[in-house]
């Protein structure tokens, strides 16, 4: 069932305060703001909505973003690392390859992380977008002490063929040249974008039910 304006006016003078005239007055002039602040309290996260001066400012709803603190060792055994890094990486792209995994960005790197916790060595996955001439999309990568393993990106759906590269060496060059995006700095037309489409998503689905 449809929550009206009057209720969620009255949630929000409730759970963050103001007058029900200042929040009459967001939601005349930016629903989007209104509809954002509504959500953000329904999660209990009253803390990202900052209100002075009649004015109102949500902090965005993107989570932080947490990577690998890697231990300081010596430069034998980060060759040892790269070296087996740069073997099996190599060994995963031709897996990757004869089986035609399309799309396997948001599985790939995870496992490979797990394969190398149990060789105990340190790595990261980075998510985030990759931005192309042919567009965008959701992607994720692999990081060695802030070098690039990107061992999927030659298999993307709608015959997006980006470059091989393994500790920031390209191994096999692809045809679509990829900036990569973290979660956690992504520019301010995808953030918005994705607030967007969240706060689209929120309202569908609180209509459906």
């Amino acid at each position: 069932m449809k929550i009206k304006d009057k209720d969620k006016i009255a949630y929000l003078v409730n759970k963050i305060g103001e007058s029900s005239k200042f929040w009459k007055s967001v939601l005349k002039n930016n629903p989007k703001m209104f509809n954002q602040a509504f959500e953000m309290a329904k999660i209990g996260n009253t803390s990202s909505v900052h209100l002075s001066n009649n004015s109102i400012k949500i902090d965005s709803i993107l989570p932080n973003y947490l990577s690998v603190k890697y231990q300081e060792k010596t430069e034998d055994l980060i060759h040892y690392e790269e070296s087996f890094i740069m073997e099996t990486a190599k060994k995963l792209v031709e897996y990757i390859k004869k089986f035609n995994l399309i799309g396997a960005c948001t599985s790939i790197p995870y496992f490979y992380k797990l394969f190398m916790n149990k060789n105990n060595i340190e790595l990261d996955v980075e998510f985030g977008i990759y931005e192309s001439s042919r567009g965008y999309s959701i992607h994720c990568w692999n990081k060695y002490r802030d070098k690039l393993i990107d061992v999927t990106a030659f298999s993307q759906h709608f015959n997006v063929i980006g470059s091989i590269i393994i500790l920031d060496q390209v191994i096999q060059e692809g045809i679509n040249s990829f900036e990569y995006y973290r979660a956690d700095r992504l520019p301010t037309n995808y953030i918005k974008l994705i607030e967007e489409t969240t706060l689209l998503e929120s309202s569908l689905t609180q209509t459906a039910s």
